[in-house]
């Protein structure tokens, strides 16, 4: 019974690692094959801050490949039924490594700015989709769907998003998709160093079975210090949102009135963006509500 209960607690765990890691060789050995294809170049500013920005283009390939074959193997080895001491410290060194190397400093703030851009481009549809959809099953779901509506035809009146500014956010779009590629990339990065840091910590929880938890996880605890990073993580994106819906005034802050007049797209990209966070930081305080 013992056995089972550590298989089941270890090899779930070990699989999102152990496909990351695959992938990161393949990736490696793609970009060996087609140095061409490899999206990073020392200075670009798509890797400002980032290791990429220093790391030489011809090193990287190689060092995917290393790192995902030594993640592949001590993943692979610690979903077996009965891992040793020596696969713990091994999973537990390398997850301490990833989750710095691949979730910090590889990727930088770039994969946020992508999802952040697919969150103001892809939100408000989806948004609108998801309200209509179950609009039906509860009481306000027809006035939430009388309300969205509304305020499509005000966005539309105003000129904010007619038919003309639509088109050209359009463009906007298209243009963002065709550079996503290097922050997806990064994107890559950032889940493989959290999926190493959640395998990690998993095993070394698993270790504990059998004693207390650790003061800090006990219930109680953890709702205080787990409230307070919550409405943390919640009012850091309320700047950025405030400051977007400046734009909406003659007196927009971080951009001009006379270019925002005359790209209109960039004006409603830029309101997009700031209800994204905002929208952001209402989900967040989610995790702790009820």
């Amino acid at each position: 019974m013992v056995i089972a209960r550590e298989r089941r607690l270890t090899a779930p765990s070990s699989v999102p690692a152990l496909i990351w890691s695959a992938l990161a060789v393949c990736l490696g050995l793609w970009w060996l094959s087609q140095p061409q294809r490899y999206p990073f170049t020392p200075g670009d500013p798509a890797t400002f801050g980032t290791l990429l920005g220093v790391l030489p283009a011809a090193a990287m390939p190689p060092l995917l490949v290393a790192a995902g074959a030594w993640g592949t193997v001590v993943a692979w080895l610690a979903a077996r039924r009965q891992p040793t001491r020596g696969t713990r410290v091994a999973v537990v060194g390398t997850a301490a490594v990833y989750a710095v190397v691949f979730g910090l400093v590889a990727p930088g703030i770039q994969p946020l700015t992508l999802v952040g851009y697919a969150m103001a481009m892809l939100g408000p549809p989806v948004l609108f989709g998801a309200v209509l959809a179950g609009a039906w099953r509860w009481r306000g779901g027809p006035w939430a769907v009388g309300v969205l509506l509304l305020l499509a035809a005000l966005a539309w009146l105003s000129g904010l998003a007619d038919g003309a500014v639509l088109l050209r956010y359009l463009d906007v779009i298209t243009t963002s998709a065709e550079r996503a590629g290097p922050a997806a990339v990064l994107l890559f990065f950032l889940i493989g160093g959290l999926a190493w840091g959640l395998f990690g910590t998993h095993t070394l929880l698993q270790a504990r079975t059998g004693r207390p938890a650790p003061a800090w996880m006990r219930p109680d605890a953890a709702a205080r210090w787990g409230k307070a990073a919550v409405m943390i993580a919640a009012v850091c994106a309320l700047p950025y949102g405030l400051v977007r819906l400046t734009w909406l005034t003659p007196w927009p802050v971080g951009g001009s009135a006379a270019e925002l007049a005359a790209h209109p797209e960039m004006r409603l990209h830029g309101l997009l963006l700031g209800l994204a966070a905002l929208a952001g930081a209402v989900l967040t305080t989610g995790l702790v509500a009820g």
